[in-house]
């Protein structure tokens, strides 16, 4: 066997495309004649006081602020209590990505002002009026591509982003860059700040958003029934027990998570390799993170990446903490009938080499690691046996059985539902 590794820039799928080195050039301009220029202060575990001085400033003139949380290592949780404050003190929205460690945290999160469902909001209208007067990003940016063509379509606004470390600002957009641990960072900007006035119609307006999507999923699901891909993730979450770590592999599992489920529902912490793209070493990672953490874990995924990682079962079978590894069987990597492939895909066997549907079950995979197995085709089934899973030591492998093209299906008609129930927030 030869294995040959070629990196290729996006587009992947058949599509007129520029030169690659136009589009290089292009960027580079961007980046050189940003304005205002980009202010980097000098990396410290503590921030540079002048720093803390600027962000101050401009937290206490903005009146339409954000606040936005990507993808953090689990430690990061310690975070969420100053970071949750510095949403209470400014009043600015929060968007949380379900990997930043500040959106799981139970019934505390109800008093914070939210944009929880921010990934189906922004790919609305709805989102770009009134605009935002600063953005302050804390850590990585959100993996969200929504996200991104959100702060596209803005132009410019004021982002101060603040990272430990690297430079996390892939839009090339911010207007100022601190290099400092975020928690130092908050505690800094907490102390210095009184509750400020803010423009009232502009958070109203997030917060009807917010519940008009969470009004669609809630709606779109109840449609779908208890078996879809969104009802099994929203189930296995709730069914989490206070202080659980829940670990999510890339994909679509991590989107489901984004996608319905709101911070309030589970007090957990998150483990992912968000941003890390692809599927390889889900289940020894989760293992790993669970005997780590000492707490009862549940491992969400998909079956292509279960398959990937076939051999790490035996990893889990001797973690010592309670470990739940939820399998999504749709029979494929059904992502990819949501991308632009699929698109350029004219038949099924062109599409199939992409999905690459298996037709295989779990349970003699489970046999043979000497796991703990049950199969489930209804959410309220996925939550008993997630329960009974994580009430002992060891490791049970459940198989959440869901239709092959169901996830495709589900988020469509979620985009439907969302942008009509958006668009009545603000026409």
């Amino acid at each position: 066997p030869v294995h040959l590794n070629a990196r290729a820039q996006k587009p992947l799928e058949p599509a007129a495309s520029r030169d690659a080195r136009e589009r290089e050039l292009e960027a580079i301009a961007r980046a050189v004649g940003a304005e205002p220029c980009l202010e980097a202060r000098p990396p410290r575990l503590s921030p540079d006081a002048a720093a803390v001085d600027s962000v101050v400033r401009q937290l206490r003139e903005a009146r339409r602020g954000m606040i936005v949380a990507g993808p953090a290592p689990v430690a990061q949780r310690a975070d969420a209590d100053r970071v949750l404050e510095l949403a209470r003190r400014t009043g600015f929205p929060l968007l949380a990505e379900a990997t930043s460690q500040v959106r799981f945290t139970g019934p505390s999160r109800e008093s914070v002002p939210a944009l929880d469902a921010f990934d189906l909001v922004l790919g609305s209208p709805a989102a770009d009026a009134p605009r935002p007067d600063l953005i302050v990003q804390l850590g990585a940016a959100p993996v969200s591509a929504r996200f991104d063509a959100w702060l596209r379509r803005l132009g410019p606004v004021p982002r101060v982003v603040v990272a430990p470390h690297g430079w996390p600002d892939p839009q090339g957009t911010a207007s100022m860059l601190v290099s400092a641990e975020v928690r130092a960072t908050v505690e800094a900007l907490v102390e210095r700040l009184d509750p400020e006035p803010v423009d009232r119609v502009f958070r109203e307006h997030a917060s009807a958003l917010d519940r008009a999507a969470w009004a669609a999923v809630r709606d779109v699901l109840r449609e779908d029934g208890d078996g879809s891909e969104g009802a099994m993730t929203r189930a296995l979450v709730e069914a989490l027990p206070e202080g659980a770590l829940l670990a999510v592999g890339n994909s679509l599992p991590v989107r489901h998570l984004d996608a319905f489920c709101p911070g309030h529902v589970a007090d957990v912490r998150v483990w992912s390799q968000r941003g890390a793209a692809g599927i390889d070493g889900n289940v020894a990672g989760a293992a790993g993170a669970a005997d780590a953490a000492g707490a009862p874990t549940a491992l969400l995924l998909g079956d292509v990446a279960l398959l990937h990682d076939l051999g790490s079962l035996e990893v889990a079978r001797r973690t010592r903490a309670p470990l739940a590894i939820v399998v999504l069987n749709n029979d494929g990597g059904r992502i990819f009938e949501q991308l632009p492939v699929a698109r350029a895909s004219s038949t099924a066997p062109e599409i199939e080499r992409w999905t690459t549907p298996h037709g295989l079950s779990f349970e003699h995979a489970a046999a043979l690691f000497g796991l703990g197995y049950a199969r489930v085709e209804r959410a309220g089934d996925l939550a008993q046996a997630v329960a009974l899973a994580l009430s002992g030591a060891g490791c049970t492998l459940v198989e959440a059985t869901v239709p092959p093209h169901g996830a495709a299906e589900l988020a469509e008609a979620l985009r439907r539902r969302a942008d009509a129930a958006l668009a009545e927030v603000w026409p």
